[in-house]
């Protein structure tokens, strides 16, 4: 049916499109142009959808496919009229759902897919599958669309109509039941898209998009048959020509010929005849296949995966598999764990049952991929799936499967596994964290900076114990925001002078990852910014030079009483003359700064927060730095106020240097100033005088100016919320 003999229906209603979805199709229209084929392929998508409705309803009421037992997609383009229709024997709408399902959209897929195109400077956004919005690409190429659709759940056939984006009408259907069970969809092309009623056309959209979809899709389509002709009598003369027997035979031969012609058939054809790729053998299938069907499942026409893994299992539990590793992170990866990933599609016997299930722990639920089970029940229900032995053990499985993926892509391509690790690098981490059965495989996939390469997170803890010095029974690491703030502390400057590695850890979830990994492979990690540094080969410090420096050690310690519980003779620096170092279990300066950065407050942690803040410091000197050589040369009685103040000042500094938030900025401010006073030669009493002009009052001119702009702003504020309670 038209779209014009539908709203000429007797019982025909009219709607109005929601808001949301006339701005919708408008966006849709004006930047998805370049790309506007898609509309196939979301079509075909939303069928297979409905197909897989139907199917996974039937496993439980064996009457949902009385009407039709053959579950396919068919297309068939009218060069005549103009028109491309799509048929699917799916589960189909009820009047009700056509209303909902073709007239409104749920808010959060229109705000998202709203705000990506808006966002897109070069209006390259087609996955619109992901937001639920799909069925409206349809207006890309037709200026009315027909919908005619049979549910189970209603005795008639409905249909649905369209011929503008600003309202649409529905009837019931006064042709019957057509379609036993299903939906059609009748696309009315516009002028500048009729190159889409080539049959070739179609069949090459199909096989780009749509050939892995598990259910046959059929084009109408046409081929050239030899067919002989029909027999027709022609009256001879009566004249007696006589010929010779050569004559005779050519001109038989050629009268066979004459009686065969080529006629133009028109039949359905199957276009995805491969069977589902995960069912064939992984050595016979190609590259490009396996990134074709990810970007079938994933919904991302131009996306190339990092890797995957094509896996059989067999024995107690038999299954087959593909796992992608997708080519970029989802951003809200980390915030979205609590919820469950709709990332892998569960097949039982080829038969699609969910994707609202938990194959993989939260830390790898980054994989996209497809499982299907041949040991699990067809109609086991969503409830009991999760606790179903069969699929645990697919799970344990496959997460060592996965593991043994980023293990290879890692041992073949360097380069590419660089690429998975900036993505995916801090969930391999919280895996570390979150599994004990399998942080030790996990620990030898993890990548950090260190001083030996600073430039990029290459090196693994293999490699570094691979060049760990003699009697070295540590890793040494120092956490900080970046590594050009770690290149900076005081903390490295002996370690790189003796030619220790040192690892650079700038995530925050580093310091976590340690405290539950505290050594690999037999090697225990310290932090060179806490407690008593050990390199494996120390020697006992001279007598008598830490007796020059006992005095110098307890004034330190008086004068620095509120900020530190002890003064040692530092094996860590060469050229700073001071470090603070944190107790082995109190905070280093990062660490703190981490913890205050959290949002919300939180009454056990702020406590704890404060406790471990109170916990006093170690104040490492270098005996060999001139200014604590000049120090300890002088006797107690020369340790004046100034002295004091320059201590306090080259203490403040330090803690800068060490990473530590100063607690009194202004107090640290002030006795800078004092000295450079002091170094200049200005008073130290002399304040600044302020000579300033106090800014003029408004005129009454512009006061009445601001009053008419509020006015018209009140306004402006009546007129939103009257709209705002419109949409509502």
């Amino acid at each position: 049916m038209t779209a014009e003999q539908v709203e000429q229906l007797e019982d025909t209603e009219k709607f109005t499109f929601q808001t949301e979805i006339s701005r919708l199709m408008s966006l849709i229209i004006n930047s998805l142009y370049k790309t506007r084929e898609i509309f196939l392929r979301e079509l075909i998508s939303n069928a297979s959808d409905a197909l897989d409705k139907i199917r996974f309803m039937a496993l439980t009421d064996s009457s949902a496919l009385a009407h039709n037992s053959k579950l396919s997609i068919s297309i068939a383009a009218d060069p005549e009229s103009k028109t491309i229709t799509i048929t699917d024997t799916g589960i189909g709408m009820t009047r009700e759902q056509l209303k909902q399902n073709l007239g409104t959209i749920a808010k959060s897929g229109t705000s998202e897919f709203l705000a990506k195109v808006e966002g897109s400077k070069d209006g390259d956004v087609n996955q619109i599958g992901q937001f639920g919005v799909g069925f409206y690409s349809v207006f890309l190429v037709a200026d009315k669309v027909t919908v005619a659709s049979k549910s189970n759940d209603d005795e008639d056939q409905y249909v649905w109509s369209s011929q503008a984006v600003d309202d649409f009408v529905i009837a019931k259907d006064p042709r019957g039941n057509t379609l036993g069970r299903g939906t059609q969809i009748t696309l009315h092309l516009k002028e500048d898209a009729e190159e889409f009623l080539n049959e070739n056309a179609l069949r090459d959209l199909v096989t780009k998009y749509s050939e892995f979809i598990n259910f046959p899709i059929y084009l109408w389509s046409s081929h050239e048959e030899e067919v002989a002709k029909e027999a027709t009598e022609k009256e001879e003369d009566d004249e007696i020509v006589e010929e010779s027997l050569e004559e005779e035979d050519e001109e038989s031969t050629k009268k066979e010929e004459e009686e065969v012609e080529k006629v133009t058939v028109f039949d359905w054809e199957r276009i995805n005849t491969q069977k589902p790729i995960w069912m064939r053998n992984a050595k016979e299938v190609e590259e490009d296949e396996y990134v074709e069907f990810y970007r079938a499942i994933a919904k991302e026409p131009s996306a190339t995966p990092i890797s995957w893994t094509h896996v059989k299992g067999e024995g107690d539990t038999e299954y087959r598999s593909i796992m992608y590793i997708p080519p970029k992170v989802d951003p809200n990866f980390f915030q979205n764990l609590a919820e469950k990933a709709h990332n892998v599609r569960l097949f039982v016997k080829r038969v699609f049952i969910t994707d609202e299930f938990e194959l993989f722990p939260k830390w790898l639920s980054f994989l996209k991929g497809i499982v299907d089970a041949d040991d699990l029940p067809l109609n086991v229900s969503r409830e009991t799936l999760q606790q179903h032995r069969a699929l645990r053990t697919i799970s344990k499985h496959l997460v060592k499967k996965a593991l043994d993926m980023f293990q290879q892509l890692a041992k073949d391509n360097e380069e590419k596994y660089g690429q998975f690790f900036k993505e995916y690098g801090s969930a391999l981490k919280y895996g570390a964290i979150e599994s004990n059965t399998h942080r030790k495989k996990i620990a030898g996939l993890l990548r950090f900076s260190s001083s030996y390469d600073p430039t990029s997170p290459g090196v693994s803890l293999d490699s570094y114990i691979s060049r760990m010095k003699g009697s070295q029974s540590s890793i040494f690491y120092l956490s900080g925001m970046s590594v050009e703030e770690i290149e900076q502390s005081p903390f490295l400057e002996r370690l790189l002078a003796r030619g220790y590695e040192v690892l650079y850890l700038t995530e925050p979830i580093d310091e976590m990852l340690i405290q539950n990994m505290p050594g690999y492979n037999g090697k225990m990690f310290a932090n060179v910014a806490k407690g008593d540094l050990k390199f494996g080969d120390e020697e006992e410090l001279d007598e008598q030079l830490d007796e020059d420096y006992d005095e110098l050690q307890a004034w330190l310690k008086t004068t620095l009483a509120d900020e530190i519980d002890k003064v040692v003779l530092s094996k860590r620096l060469t050229t700073s003359p001071m470090a603070i170092v944190a107790a082995d279990f109190g905070l280093t300066g990062h660490m703190e700064r981490l913890m205050a950065a959290q949002g919300q407050s939180n009454k056990d942690r702020d406590m704890m927060l404060n406790f471990m803040k109170m916990q006093k410091k170690t104040l490492e000197i270098n005996p060999k730095h001139p200014i604590i050589k000049s120090l300890a040369g002088r006797s107690i009685d020369e340790m004046d106020e100034d002295t004091k103040e320059l201590v306090l000042v080259l203490y403040e500094t330090t803690a800068i240097r060490s990473g530590y938030p100063l607690a009194d900025i202004n107090a640290f401010t002030k006795r800078v100033e004092t000295i450079i006073r002091k170094g200049v030669g200005a008073s130290l009493d002399e304040e600044v005088e302020v000579d300033v002009e106090a800014a003029p009052e408004k005129s009454e001119e512009e006061k009445k100016a601001d009053e008419a702009y509020l006015e018209k702003s009140d306004d402006i504020i009546e007129d939103e919320d009257a709209y705002l309670h419109d949409e509502l």
